[in-house]
């Protein structure tokens, strides 16, 4: 996070504490708690879930945070009570115990936005719009105007 990130959290702890309101030194108090507490979680960049996610035919690929194996994807199919994300791998037991089966189930996730930050940092990596293309050659179509600005 840089410099001007960590003054507009301070900007909106501030204004934060002061809706709370208070004295002076209990809106300052407040203002250092909010603060301290939005940069605890606001680094978007590290890994919500601490597993891996692969990649199969340069498409995202989301894995199970117990085991690493694939998961299967129900966003669109999903109804009721039915998990959203759910390890393939039968044998994982990172999940809840369940009392109908008397075993560790696997892995499964009702949260819809589970690999977002892992699918948007992917996307980031392999787009093609940002990598470099060897040898390719842009003209520039801006040109100096010898006349001056026209303005």
């Amino acid at each position: 996070m840089d410099h001007k990130e960590k003054l507009i959290l301070k900007q909106v702890s501030l204004k934060a504490a002061a809706s709370v309101g208070g004295t002076k030194d209990e809106v300052v108090a407040n203002a250092t708690y909010f603060n301290e507490w939005l940069l605890k979680g606001i680094d978007l960049d590290t890994v919500v879930n601490n597993f891996s996610t692969g990649q199969n035919e340069n498409k995202f690929v989301a894995t199970c945070p117990s085991c690493n194996s694939e998961v299967w994807d129900n966003r669109a199919t999903a109804q009721n009570n039915q998990p959203v994300w759910k390890c393939r791998n039968q044998d994982c037991t990172g999940g809840t115990f369940s009392k109908k089966y008397n075993k560790l189930m696997p892995w499964a996730s009702w949260e819809e936005n589970e690999f977002y930050n892992q699918e948007m940092k992917f996307k980031k990596n392999n787009t093609v719009e940002d990598k470099a293309i060897e040898g390719e050659v842009v003209e520039n179509p801006m040109v100096d105007d010898e006349d001056g600005a026209p303005f």
